[in-house]
């Protein structure tokens, strides 16, 4: 699976996270599992289900959620504005 891209929306506050759908080997994917890597301890990666919940259809059938940058500034994330948001993305069928 090619890893997603993050890109900033400095209008919406939002740190828009989108992928491209893998190879399903036939057996359509029901979810994703969505993780935002913590800029202060760099081990850990953490899913933000309030907005990016993989089980949610729409974000299945798009392949792209958003995380309002307010959430990645604060902990556990740690971000500051000019960072490079890291995120990975799991399929499961």
């Amino acid at each position: 699976m090619l890893p997603p891209t993050t890109s900033n929306n400095l209008q919406t506050g939002q740190v828009t996270i989108s992928w491209i759908k893998p190879n399903d080997r036939n057996n359509a994917i029901d979810k994703y599992r969505i993780e935002v890597q913590s800029f202060t301890d760099n081990t850990q990666w953490i899913e933000t289900l309030a907005t990016c919940d993989g089980t949610n259809e729409l974000i299945v059938t798009t392949r792209t959620c958003s995380v309002p940058m307010e959430t990645l500034l604060a902990a556990p994330y740690g971000y500051t504005l000019s960072s490079t948001i890291k995120a990975r993305v799991y399929a499961h069928n």
